[in-house]
């Protein structure tokens, strides 16, 4: 993201930028630039991450503008828990906000008094003033107007086709692929959903249960393979659930970032099994020997229906983008790195084979900050390769 930012200020509008993390604020500092935020008519783009990091040192900046993209990621600023999100408000404190994003709000209208408090604290007054009248009311009609006429000076919504004449979007054809698991991938769902449905499981740690759990099922629904090694990882804490033992490997973690902030908790890193010190050693086994059997079931799957489905689907594509004269080139996008491993694999053994280009994303919360910049100009250059 802070790269695109980079290239569509400078191409299109000529502005100078300058890309900040932990490795260039060192590299600044041994240069001689005790205050590397400070750069003389450039733009900083930063990560979010950095900017929580660097909070007190943003704070004595007196910024022109701050801009915030993916501004949903600031909805929970007014909760407790959610010490990101309020970092970043406090350091930029009165300076004139941007906010954009393009993620409708979901959850409840919190959401907007959490993104509108960034703006300006004093719009709503308090969370507990806000849900008295917008919430908790009986008449939504009449509740809507009042809100939208109190939002007016703060929000702004572009559509789609009000921009259409300055950004050429790529008309999006939609072509649906079905296909049906085979008895053992059904067999496998089912029986791991009725086990994180559970009251209580010992396999996972409790504060950090429900960010773990739809993890666990964002890999379960890629693939038999996603979730095999997560299952390795649950037996191997059970069997020494008197350590600290992590649940979640660094391939299982894309995305998990948008997760923590959505349930207002930490990143996992290794999870304290203090809390389950009291259990019954038979419950233990019963739940080891249990995952072991789901194990084995995931290991006995050697491919999915929809990997075969891919194939057709991949066809019935560039049928149509020869139709349409487009290229023969497809994206795949995974939610697991041992899911990309086996799409590779598997059209690697058809008509596919020499023609496929595997790139490992890497989760930017799992990556060795002093190749941040390696790392980022390498996205960039495989975007323009594919093009």
């Amino acid at each position: 993201m802070r790269k695109q930012w980079q290239q569509e200020l400078e191409s299109k509008f000529f502005l100078p930028t300058f890309i900040i993390d932990s490795n260039i604020y060192k590299k600044e500092v041994r240069a001689g630039n005790p205050k590397p935020f400070k750069q003389q008519n450039k733009i900083i783009l930063c990560s979010y991450n950095f900017a929580s990091r660097m909070a007190q040192e943003i704070s004595m900046i007196p910024w022109d503008l701050a801009v915030i993209d993916e501004a949903h990621r600031m909805r929970n600023v007014y909760k407790t828990k959610n010490k990101m999100a309020k970092k970043i408000s406090n350091a930029l404190g009165s300076c004139s906000k941007l906010l954009l994003t393009a993620t409708p709000l979901q959850n409840s209208l919190m959401e907007l008094y959490g993104i509108i408090s960034v703006l300006d604290e004093h719009a709503f007054g308090d969370a507990a003033t806000f849900r008295q009248q917008f919430i908790n009311v009986s008449n939504e009609y009449q509740r809507n107007l009042i809100l939208k006429d109190r939002i007016k000076p703060f929000c702004s919504r572009t559509l789609r086709k009000q921009v259409v004449e300055y950004v050429p979007f790529t008309k999006r054809i939609l072509i649906t692929q079905e296909f049906i698991p085979t008895p053992e991938e059904a067999e496998l769902y089912d029986i791991i959903s009725a086990y994180l449905k559970r009251d209580r499981l010992i396999a996972l740690p409790q504060s950090q249960r429900t960010l773990i759990t739809l993890v666990l099922r964002k890999l379960l629904a890629s693939s038999s393979f996603a979730i095999t090694g997560t299952l390795h990882s649950l037996i191997k804490r059970l069997q020494h659930i008197s350590e600290y033992v992590q649940v979640l490997d660094d391939e299982d973690l894309e995305g998990i970032d948008e997760y923590a902030d959505e349930l207002e908790e930490d990143q996992p890193e290794n999870y304290s099994l203090s809390s389950n010190s009291d259990i019954d050693p038979e419950q233990i086994k019963e739940e080891t020997d249990e995952l072991k059997v789901y194990l084995e079931l995931s290991q006995r799957i050697k491919f999915n229906t929809k990997g075969n489905a891919l194939k057709d689907a991949l066809k019935a594509a560039f049928e149509k983008a020869e139709e349409l004269g487009a290229s023969r080139k497809a994206v795949i996008f995974t939610e697991s790195r041992r899911t990309q491993q086996y799409l590779y694999d598997l059209l690697s053994e058809s008509s596919f084979e020499g023609k496929l280009w595997k790139y490992l994303l890497i989760p930017h919360n799992v990556i060795d900050e002093s190749k941040t910049f390696n790392y980022l100009a390498s996205r960039y250059q495989l975007t323009n390769f594919f093009d």
